[in-house]
């Protein structure tokens, strides 16, 4: 260690400085190299979970409108207007599906 305290400040200013920089490098690509290892795992978030979630919120507005659909036909009293609820059923059905 003598040699290191026989060293000018300004040397042992500059080798404090490079081991900084060279750390402060160190830690920069270990980090880019992580970031393809954190978009993986958000590919795998979205794909596992976030859009199943989606799926499942549609499923289930689905069976509530359907739901109360059933139920607006059991109020219903002629038959005419059963019939013509049913065919607006059948009607937003097909729409919902060509669009989905």
């Amino acid at each position: 260690m003598k040699w290191y305290r026989d060293l000018k400040i300004s040397v042992k200013l500059i080798i404090g400085f490079l081991i900084v920089a060279m750390m402060t490098g160190i830690t920069g690509i270990m980090g880019m190299f992580n970031l393809d290892n954190i978009s993986d795992n958000a590919e795998y978030l979205y794909s596992y979970a976030t859009e199943p979630i989606r799926q499942v919120s549609s499923a289930l507005n689905l069976y509530h409108e359907n739901r109360v659909e059933v139920r607006n036909l059991l109020l219903l009293e002629s038959d005419s207007e059963i019939k013509e609820r049913i065919a607006e059923i059948r009607e937003n059905r097909e729409n919902r599906s060509n669009i989905g």
